[in-house]
């Protein structure tokens, strides 16, 4: 399998310390840059769990989809990555994750695509 390198990536998006208040829903958009291969990676890095998750995609950035409702491996635990998420052939300009912890945690995002 070939492995881009880091030049290369249309999509490189990292994002650290993301706070999901207790309770409250959260969106975030992952900058996937209408790469056309692309995975996204959800790491729980705080005490409590991911209780709720949905995403949805945006072609051009003006408009998403609707959100759908992902409901494998949630509740994530303290300390867990989902599977990856990811497109083949499927060119968008964002990913909408909408992330909620019913107690509040901390997650990371990371992002790559060509």
């Amino acid at each position: 399998m070939y492995a881009p390198r880091m030049a290369e990536l249309i999509c490189n998006y990292a994002r650290t310390g993301i706070v999901l208040p207790a309770g409250v829903a959260t969106t975030v958009d992952v900058g996937i840059n209408n790469a056309s291969q692309w995975l996204c990676v959800i790491k729980n890095t705080g005490a409590n769990p991911i209780t709720a998750l949905s995403l949805a995609t945006s072609p051009l950035g003006t408009i998403f989809e609707a959100l759908i409702a992902v409901t494998e491996n949630i509740p994530l635990a303290a300390g867990a990555s989902l599977p990856a998420i990811s497109g083949c052939g499927e060119p968008v300009l964002y990913l909408r994750l909408v992330l909620t912890s019913s107690l509040g945690t901390t997650v990371t995002i990371n992002a790559a695509g060509n």
